[in-house]
């Protein structure tokens, strides 16, 4: 299947109702000032767009197939993946690390490293490799990139899908908190790794 011209499978079953969803739940939010959803949902998939992913909601119905795309696209502009366990002493001296990326510089190719138990849960893997595939482009396509940009994208990437914008259909403060907070928070305490990790040498620390 070409992932480039084929719809992805998780968005052919919501896709129908989709944008009636967000627009009912922009309706609910129109005196709130911060990030809407139908606006939340364009930047994530402009990023989709962007790096030519597959849909993230792919890898909650399928993570065996959304995997396989990921690692083909990854393969095709020389970055490596590299199982945890060969990194354990780094993941010791970060544990709040969950899985990072190392730019060329480091080894022959850029390498993306899952960490925790992603060897073992094809839906850890799965989620771990949507955050890690946007760092990984990134870094290929543009390096210079400000680490809160990559973060906010690898994110609402990450966390921004059909099943998730139609589980909070009935819910839009929950959505609206979780965009305009929790995002923003997680978006704060990446970049905190980010440069921890000396960006440099390694980005995209989660």
């Amino acid at each position: 299947m070409d992932d480039t011209v084929e719809l992805d499978l998780a968005s052919k079953e919501v896709e129908p109702s989709l944008g009636q969803v967000l627009k009912n739940m922009d309706q609910a939010l129109v005196d709130k000032d911060g990030i809407k959803p139908s606006e939340a949902w364009d930047f994530r998939e402009m990023v989709r767009a962007k790096y030519q992913l597959p849909d993230s909601g792919l890898r909650l119905i399928d993570p065996v197939e959304y995997i396989r795309r990921v690692e083909r696209l990854l393969k095709d502009k020389k970055i490596t993946i590299r199982p945890g366990h060969e990194f354990q002493p780094f993941f010791n001296e970060n544990p709040e690390t969950e899985a990072v990326n190392f730019k060329a510089s480091v080894f022959r190719d850029a390498t993306v490293v899952l960490g925790g138990d992603a060897e073992s849960s094809l839906a850890k893997k799965a989620r771990l490799l949507a955050h890690e595939a946007v760092h990984a482009l990134q870094n290929f396509f543009y390096p210079r990139m400000p680490l809160e940009t990559k973060e906010k994208e690898a994110y609402y990437y990450e966390l921004l899908t059909p099943q998730s914008i139609l589980m909070f259909k009935s819910d839009p403060e929950g959505f609206y908190g979780a965009v305009n907070e929790t995002f923003d928070l997680l978006i704060k305490l990446s970049v905190s790794v980010d440069k921890k990790l000396n960006g440099d040498v390694a980005s995209g620390g989660k």
